[in-house]
């Protein structure tokens, strides 16, 4: 058994909303333009928080002192299982999977032109860590097997309250809603892509993603359960259109699929395809429903 981080309707129960903890599980419910606000605030915290029981209930205050605590007691794990001299590199490869996620993992972006030696250790502690379910990795793969061992794999912490805590330790904490410059938005989308990592992790499903080429359209991840294969992509978007299904579309023709998901911060709403087939839009927290 993997014990991991709280899910939103858990965290809802935790903070005492036990009825939209239901609503969010319940795939027959369709909320409106006020709750899906009410939603997003909650989301927003949430993903601020993180699901580590601790912080959660420490409350808002000193959930980020809780969360520091927590990666002291990492560390202490660490230099006895690592001992002091890897320490550096662990605490380098958290914070490169906190600043690039949803990006593909580079060693590079853990130190600057690594060895060979050095290479050695990093992919060790990164293999460690993801043994231990600290780190989740995607593998990408691409449309023929030939050219997938090209491409390097996404990592994402396993909580995303985590991420943050290490991401934005100097910066203003980034608001689904409240933060409204491009650039100021634009980790949000790997943010989005972390939380959803989590919950395909959660239910033991292998993570993976989709490159048409080097060059070409990709997909976050492919969801597949014993029913049928679904692409999905992560936006951060507050409203979604035909332009954000470009890879999707690619992903669905070449393998001959009628549905795809995208995962935002847009409300609930389906697209029909020209050629046929349907996109649905899944508000991110409503992630738990990909069941």
């Amino acid at each position: 058994m993997v014990l991991g981080p709280f899910s939103f309707s858990e965290y809802l129960t935790a903070v005492e909303k036990t009825a939209l903890a239901a609503d969010v599980l319940n795939p027959d419910v369709r909320f409106d333009s006020h709750q899906h606000d009410l939603l997003l605030g909650l989301f927003d915290a949430f993903l601020e928080v993180g699901g580590l029981p601790e912080a959660v209930l420490a409350g808002p205050a000193a959930h980020g002192e809780v969360r520091a605590q927590i990666l002291a007691d990492y560390e202490r794990d660490f230099i006895r299982l690592f001992g002091e001299d890897l320490l550096p590199i662990v605490k380098s490869c958290f914070r490169s999977v906190a600043n690039f996620v949803g990006s593909p993992s580079k060693n590079a972006s853990v130190v600057a032109n690594p060895s060979s030696s050095l290479n050695e250790k990093i992919n060790e502690v990164f293999s460690r860590l993801e043994n231990w379910h600290l780190l989740l990795v995607s593998q990408q793969r691409g449309p023929g097997p030939e050219g997938s061992h090209k491409y390097l794999p996404k990592r994402y912490m396993f909580d995303t309250g985590i991420l943050r805590h290490l991401r934005e330790a100097a910066v203003p904490s980034i608001r689904l809603t409240g933060t409204l410059t491009a650039g100021a938005r634009a980790p949000l989308g790997g943010i989005i892509e972390n939380q959803t990592a989590i919950e395909l992790h959660r239910r033991g499903l292998p993570l993976c993603g989709w490159k048409k080429s080097s060059s070409g359209t990709e997909i976050d991840f492919v969801y597949q359960s014993s029913a049928r294969v679904v692409p999905l992509e992560c936006k951060a978007a507050l409203a979604v259109n035909l332009k954000h299904t470009k890879g999707l579309c690619d992903y669905m023709r070449i393998y001959g699929l009628d549905l795809g998901v995208i995962i935002s911060l847009a409300p609930q709403a389906e697209l029909s395809l020209s050629g046929g087939g349907t996109i649905v839009n899944m508000p991110t927290y409503l992630a738990e429903r990909l069941a």
